[in-house]
């Protein structure tokens, strides 16, 4: 009887299926794609000859033969992706990207690699996972690149001061490098300084740095305020930045503080989860996002020492309840916090907050999702008159103006049905969206009867 292999079920094995599916899709992608171009080494080896003349400004690749090339490459990383290293080494135009997963290059192969890749004006991602080569090599050869716009390093060891060296020259020089990924690399606080100066020694007339994703590397507090300093730079217009498990705490939150307070950052999403971020780092956070327009992107998931106070500074900073004028001055950008879904936030707030002030957070999160700032003040102006942390009929709101303040509690109202006024999880029943309604009425007619004897 024929056995079959258990499929993994666990996370990690599931996700190593897929990185593996991954790598072994795009080689027969490359594979078609040169299937339909060179119909054989020697039509290959003569496209190449013919295209040298043209190979860029960056000088010309050594004298060495497309025969010498592939049987150096090809014990190594097999035909397939041989022949995309050459289709490169000719510049063509449909070598646009590589991907090598789970290759081992000797340090030949590996400066022969790079001097290939950094003689190309074609090439514009470049993609290293899980890979074992001569580091150091290979970016001696990739620091003449011209035109690559995203470098990918996942699991390669960039723990080493010299191979951060490296790779810093390309990321200093390269005009039109945008995005930048060096996840688990176990980079520590001394590469982490380096990479700051390559950074800030970009020139103005560069390509900015848009995308920059240090994830998996603990290199933790000391650093941050090196890397703050550099994508404050108008060299550099950071929009995502992801910072995922590298040991950050207060210390470090005081230093990205900086960079949340500069009004000139571009910074939109900001990932620090799994991190040492406790109570005192969110109120950090907080105040610094007090005159944030940008940021509309937060996660702090995994970060288990944030408590009851922490959750209540983000409250405040998302809706001041303290009085009309605090929630007009609050943070109307943040969309999103912590979780990838609300549920996920309900359920972790939940423990902190409690189920009542859980949802207001909710809420107030989904109200910034308005198309305007001013209607997010003003649905958290009217919400909060209706959870009575505050009383309309107190303020100095003119008379004529509370008609149409009162119509938004009739009970026909869009702004009071559970989906669309409150984000609740379990929603609000009618009979509890009526209360509201009616005490909300109630308390601006009491403190003002002369609206009913007007009427």
């Amino acid at each position: 009887m024929r056995e079959y292999t258990r499929l993994p079920l666990g996370r990690h094995s599931l996700l190593q299926s897929y990185n593996n599916f991954r790598c072994r899709a795009t080689t027969i992608f490359a594979w078609v794609q040169l299937r339909t171009h060179y119909t054989s080494s020697n039509h290959l080896t003569m496209n190449c000859s013919s295209q040298k003349a043209s190979f860029g400004s960056g000088g010309s690749i050594e004298p060495i033969s497309d025969d010498e090339d592939f049987h150096l490459f090809k014990p190594l990383v097999g035909p397939i992706l041989t022949r995309k290293i050459l289709c490169i080494k000719c510049n063509g135009p449909e070598a646009r990207s590589i991907e090598l997963c789970n290759v081992h290059l000797n340090a030949v192969a590996s400066r022969r690699l790079g001097d290939i890749l950094g003689q190309s004006t074609q090439v514009q991602v470049l993609t290293f996972y899980k890979c074992n080569f001569d580091v150091i090599g290979l970016c001696a050869g990739l620091k003449n690149t011209k035109g690559v716009k995203d470098i990918n390093f996942t699991e390669i060891n960039f723990g080493d001061v010299a191979k951060m060296r490296g790779l810093a020259a390309i990321l200093s020089s390269n005009p039109r490098l945008e995005y930048i990924k060096l996840k688990d690399c176990g980079i520590g606080p001394a590469s982490i300084t380096i990479l700051s100066e390559a950074l800030s020694n970009r020139s103005r007339d560069m390509q900015r740095i848009r995308w920059l994703n240090l994830s998996g590397n603990n290199f933790g507090n000391n650093a941050l305020d090196d890397l703050v300093q550099a994508l404050n730079t108008k060299q550099n217009e950071v929009r995502t930045l992801d910072l995922r498990g590298c040991g950050i705490g207060l210390k470090g939150c005081a230093s990205l503080s900086r960079l949340l307070e500069n009004q000139e950052s571009s910074l939109s999403y900001l990932n620090l989860n799994d991190n040492s971020i406790d109570d005192d780092s969110v109120i950090n956070l907080s105040n610094s996002l007090a005159k944030n327009t940008k940021l509309t992107w937060l996660y702090l998931d995994g970060n288990e020492e944030i408590t009851t106070r922490g959750c209540s500074a983000m409250l405040k900073l998302l809706c001041d309840e303290a009085s009309i004028k605090g929630i007009l001055h609050s943070n109307h950008t943040l969309k999103y916090l912590g979780y990838y879904s609300s549920s996920q936030l309900t359920a972790a707030a939940n423990g902190s907050l409690g189920i009542e002030l859980t949802n207001a957070l909710s809420t107030y999160l989904e109200m910034n999702k308005a198309t305007d700032k001013i209607s997010a003040a003003r649905s958290k102006i009217l919400w909060s008159h209706a959870r009575g942390d505050i009383n309309l009929g107190d303020s100095s709101i003119a008379d004529g103006i509370m008609p149409n303040i009162l119509a938004h509690f009739d009970n026909r109202s869009n702004e009071t049905r559970p989906n669309h006024f409150q984000c609740y999880d379990p929603p609000l029943s009618k009979a509890k969206i009526d209360t509201l309604s009616f005490d909300a009425t109630y308390r601006i007619i009491r403190s003002r009867a002369n609206l009913c004897k007007n009427a």
